[in-house]
């Protein structure tokens, strides 16, 4: 099987604060698509990399690969990212799919695993979980247990908490769920050719499983974090750190 690794990097990562998007961010002295590159290269260094860009930070990528700090860099393809998370991968599908057409490779024998940029932590022995996970179903999705009580609300109003009703749940049938999230391509890409309403749905997993297919899922890490606020990036330098990265 061909592997294809799709890093989602096209958001604006406001939340993260800094002057560019987090996911140009550094840490370690590398920003956080790198390290999802590397993580994605060590487990195969046959996988292409393809990275989803917002439109107005693409000059500064590649300004920033061709930087003397970034010349270990690996090869890779970039297409520009649209409104959604779900659009953006299906951009992806899109430059992907003519791109194996014009390597001469058949897209039944193509896995791709779909990783957001802001999850830099992500290790090689995850990812053989996914792709042994992912031979029993059409999509492997990482998932891991709730350790926090869990409320379920209602009345949510524009983020205000104090405006909303809520009530206890049993966190044990509950599961938080990460990335990379891997499917064979040509599911994938049915699954988006068929989604009527792509706002409805927060990942790949969910798309899918719209669609009538099955959802395998394997274990995550708690050090596989998404970076969403200015504490993470202290976090992901420690873990960085102690792996002497």
């Amino acid at each position: 099987m061909k592997k294809i690794a799709l890093i989602l990097g096209g958001g604006s990562g406001k939340r993260a604060g800094g002057p560019t998007p987090k996911q140009f961010q550094r840490i370690a002295r590398k920003p956080l698509l790198y390290w999802c590159m590397k993580a994605f290269k060590d487990t195969d260094p046959d996988t292409d990399i393809w990275l989803v860009l917002p439109r107005d930070h693409m000059d500064d990528w590649m300004h920033m690969i061709t930087s003397p700090s970034m010349t270990n860099t690996f090869a890779h393809r970039f297409v520009e990212g649209g409104m959604t998370r779900a659009e953006s991968v299906r951009a992806g599908l899109t430059g992907i799919a003519a791109a194996l057409r014009e390597q001469g490779v058949d897209p039944a024998e193509a896995l791709i695993m779909v990783h957001d940029a802001a999850r830099p932590l992500l290790e090689p022995e995850m990812v053989r979980r996914g792709l042994a996970a992912v031979e029993r179903g059409a999509i492997a999705v990482p998932a891991l247990h709730c350790v926090n009580s869990l409320r379920e609300l209602w009345g949510y109003d524009d983020h205000d908490l104090t405006r909303a009703g809520s009530k206890s749940v049993d966190r044990s049938r509950y599961v938080e769920v990460q990335t990379p999230q891997i499917a064979y391509f040509n599911d994938l890409r049915a699954a988006y050719a068929v989604a009527r309403d792509l706002t409805r749905f927060t990942d790949d997993a969910s798309l899918m499983e719209g669609a009538g297919m099955k959802v395998n899922l394997y274990h995550g890490s708690p050090e596989n974090i998404k970076v969403t606020h200015p504490i993470d990036f202290e976090i992901a330098k420690t873990v960085l750190k102690a792996r002497k990265m």
